[in-house]
């Protein structure tokens, strides 16, 4: 499942990945940067 979160700050939305079945949880900001968690705990804190 993917969700993309727009910005005010840019043009690029913020997108949110979450695969369960892999065990992707995964965050990438507008600059393009970003995060991988393990688990949606991690995710979510």
């Amino acid at each position: 499942m993917e969700f993309s979160i727009k910005s005010k700050d840019n043009v690029y939305p913020c997108e949110v990945t979450i695969d369960e079945d892999n065990g992707r949880y995964m965050i990438r900001n507008t600059d393009s940067s970003g995060e991988i968690f393990n688990t949606p705990e991690e995710l979510v804190l």
